[in-house]
Parts: structure tokens; sequence; C-alpha cells
């Protein structure tokens, strides 16, 4: 059975909202320079990725892509002085990561239905390019392999906090996703500069 925050959220978006803009925005540049499309077909769920904002919460009060935007371009330009934005960046990484876990698991669906479907792989493509590509990477750097599974282990309690009272299976997608975003930041990482301009 769909999860009624999930179905509340989609319903509250059209193809024409900001969230929905940005994240088709955000799939065509991670797709623009690959051999083929990273997701072939129609995309018939891009604005399931905006749930994961849905209700607040968070460290920061800016848009989650306007926030690794400007970590991506401090870290391009050598600035100083983002530690603590750094770390509420991570903060907020790790609480819309265990939301989609407990979306899928609301769902009823297996972790591996989750992400073998194209609204799921969407999901993962997404969070990948903006929360943890554009946040950590530069055009001479990229991601740390890894490093989604880092910030999660960092955040035990935390995790534990979001997982309470969810269905049994959460932690499956949790760990199923921690994989799969991984995953994908290391083959997006080539293309932190086109995700950058997607998001401006």
């Amino acid at each position: 059975m769909p999860s009624p925050a999930l179905d509340r959220g989609l319903a509250a978006w059209t193809d024409q909202d900001l969230p929905c803009r940005l994240i088709a925005a955000v799939l065509d540049a991670a797709e623009a320079t690959a051999s083929g499309p990273l997701n072939p077909g129609p995309r018939p769920l891009p604005p399931a990725a905006a749930t994961v904002d849905a209700g607040g919460g968070f460290a920061s009060v800016a848009l989650s892509a306007r926030t690794a935007l400007t970590l991506y371009e401090a870290h391009e330009g050598w600035s100083g002085g983002m530690a603590d934005l750094e770390a509420e960046q991570a903060v907020d990484t790790v609480a819309r990561l265990c939301r989609l876990a407990v979306a899928m698991a609301e769902a009823g669906l297996t972790p591996e239905r989750a992400l073998s479907v194209p609204a799921g792989r969407e999901l993962v493509d997404v969070f990948a390019a903006v929360e943890v590509v554009l946040a950590r990477a530069t055009a001479f750097e990229p991601v740390e392999p890894g490093l989604v599974a880092a910030l999660v282990a960092q955040a035990a309690p935390q995790v534990a906090a979001a997982l309470a009272g969810a269905p049994a299976p959460a932690r499956a997608h949790l760990d199923a996703l921690i994989r799969a975003v991984d995953a994908a930041a290391e083959a997006l990482s080539e293309r932190v500069e086109g995700i950058a301009e997607a998001v401006r």
C-alpha cells in the first residue's frame, strides 16, 4: 500500500513547480555526458524526490539544492568558514535519506524492488547528484568512496530516532539506499559542473 505521506507529497507538485523543474534539470545534467541515459524510458515520478523535504525539521533553513550549490561554489573557490554549513548539510542529508527509507518501507516494497523501478532509480540519482556530488565534489576532486555510509555511521543516534516506529524493513531500505547512493555519487562525480549549472 502506498505511503499516505508520499501520496500527499506527490499530489502537491506539478511538473511546473520549482522542485520538479529542478529535479528534471539535475537528471538531465547527470545524463548529459553518459553514453546512454541513466534511466531509459519515461520518468513517471520525478516529483517523488521533492517529498523528502516535506515537514521541516532540518538543520538548514535553505532548500537543500541551494545549500549544496553554496558548498560547491565555496569548495571551488577554496573558501573557508564552511564547517558549520557542511555539518548542517551532513545532518540534513542523513535525515533525508532516512525519510526516503521510511517512505519506501511504508510503500510495502522490498529494497530490491524499490530501487529497480524507474522512480526509485531517479530518487537515487537526484539524491546522489545534489546531496552528495554537488555538496562535496569539485571539478578536480571527486566524492570520497563510501562517503554516505560514513555520514550515516557518524549520525547513528539520529538514524535510530528517525527509524523509530517505522516499519521493520526501513533499516534494510536505508542500507540499500546507502549502497546505491554511494555508487551513484562515484559515477556522477565527473558531472559536477553540469549539475551545478542545472541547479543555478
